[in-house]
């Protein structure tokens, strides 16, 4: 089904240091936005949004853990097609920035395959208008009474979150009056809805820390068998 044009903003980095390849993390938000046809020239702004952005979330990502890192960001032009465009050459219209943002608490941290999940809304009620990313590795320490994050670990991590989704806000408004971070819905058939962009509007965080069970498929398993007594 067709969706709104869009940039698809992608944030991915690495989780511990293990060699030769450590975990990977990815995710990411979109941002509502009728881009133009454009050409390969847009590869260069894209690019320098790609780092503006990357930096807002740098004050968000110091509630994670340090073997976290923000290694790219990724600026993606997406079309009705939900795929990347091209421009006249055929060249991807996307822009990267690589960066080195790390977690900001050196604590002990939770298994990798933990997250914190951040949710969007919209003034548009429903699952269309809904949406959600996953921090990874957040700093926090589950209470062993009721297994949650105390309240003034999720306040924090919520007001962090407000703070960098503000600043990507700013970001792109210089970059396209307009655009702004945006849940993307390809509508309901059913429900004889229209695709469409809505403009996030509040950020919400829980006491729940999630388990990503494909991170935890990820990681590597090292199995130990004793014998019983014959």
């Amino acid at each position: 089904m067709a969706v709104p044009p869009h940039l698809r903003i992608s944030f991915t980095g690495t989780l511990g240091t293990n060699v030769p390849a450590p975990e990977i993390f990815s995710f990411g938000v979109n941002a509502g936005f009728q881009i133009g046809s454009g050409g390969s020239e847009q590869k260069a702004a894209l690019e320098t949004l790609a780092a503006d952005l990357g930096n807002s979330m740098a004050g968000l990502f110091q509630q994670c853990s340090t073997p976290a890192k923000i290694t790219r960001v990724r600026v993606a032009s997406i079309g009705i097609d939900n795929k990347v465009r091209r421009d006249a050459n055929g060249a991807f219209v996307q822009g990267d920035s690589t960066l080195a943002i790390p977690g900001g608490d050196p604590g002990v941290p939770l298994p990798f395959q933990c997250a914190l999940v951040v949710s969007l809304r919209t003034l548009f009620d429903g699952p269309t208008g809904r949406g959600r990313f996953y921090l990874p590795l957040p700093a926090v320490t589950v209470n062993g009474a009721d297994g949650l994050i105390t309240e003034t670990r999720r306040d924090a991590i919520a007001a962090s979150s407000v703070t960098a989704l503000n600043s990507m806000n700013t970001k792109l408004e210089a970059f396209a009056p307009g655009l702004r971070i945006a849940v993307i819905s390809a509508g309901s058939v059913t429900k004889s809805l229209p695709p469409a962009f809505h403009k996030v509007n509040k950020v919400g965080v829980g006491k729940v820390v999630d388990t990503l069970r494909t991170r935890r498929n990820n990681l590597s398993e090292v199995m130990e068998y004793s014998a019983l007594n014959a």
